[in-house]
């Protein structure tokens, strides 16, 4: 069992790499990979970001409020198990976007 969060991230100037975190474009009911994504400096993109983790990993804030623990990107091998989501509507926003090849389906499901 594990505790899984979701939220409602934002910003600008951001490129979200799969070396990093896993990030997916969401249309016609699947998820598709991507490598990469940037976003231009003056364009504010809303996105999902999806984080499982095995037991909490909470950490305090010196305003005492909790926050959570590092997500990918930071640095290699301190990724937090996560996964990023864009709606069409904020893809279509990016300056630059790489696919990763998607993967068929097996038998039997």
């Amino acid at each position: 069992m594990g505790i899984t969060s979701a939220y409602l991230r934002n910003g600008a100037n951001i490129v979200f790499d799969s070396e990093y975190i896993q990030t997916f474009a969401y249309s016609d009911g699947r998820l598709h990979p991507l490598r990469l994504v940037t976003f231009p400096r003056d364009e504010m993109v809303y996105y999902l970001s999806v984080c499982n983790y095995p037991e909490p990993t909470m950490n305090q804030t010196t305003d005492h409020r909790s926050g959570g623990g590092a997500t990918g990107g930071a640095c290699r091998g301190c990724e937090q198990p996560c996964v990023t989501l864009f709606a069409e509507d904020q893809l279509a926003k990016a300056s630059r976007i790489e696919s990763l090849p998607e993967t068929a389906p097996t038998s039997g499901q």
